[in-house]
């Protein structure tokens, strides 16, 4: 969806008018606008969003957002735990998946 040059010199005046205040373009707190067109929050935010799709393109998996393991076989399911914490390590040149639960979240 293109801007119109209308809408786009209203965005310009917005940014520019956020900048000499000092106050974040996404949430009003007050920062240093030498440094940063975001606080240290939503910039904490935008890197872990850009983290989350680099991981999601590249087909890995997120393991801060594994909050349940189950183990399943030909038999149906034989472990099931909810609520844990989850480290994913991948050895033997990529032959074995070994998932540590490290404990309650």
């Amino acid at each position: 969806m293109a801007l119109t040059l209308s809408q786009l010199a209203r965005q310009r005046r917005w940014v520019k008018n956020r900048r000499a205040n000092g106050l974040c373009l996404r949430c009003n707190t007050k920062i240093d606008v030498n440094q940063h067109r975001l606080c240290e929050a939503c910039l904490a935010k935008n890197r872990e969003r850009k983290r989350r799709i680099r991981m999601k393109k590249a087909g890995m998996i997120d393991e801060k957002r594994v909050m349940r393991i189950e183990v399943i076989d030909e038999g149906g399911l034989k472990y099931m735990r909810r609520d844990c914490a989850v480290r994913i390590s991948v050895h033997d040149s990529g032959r074995t998946l070994k998932l540590f639960i490290v404990g309650k979240l």
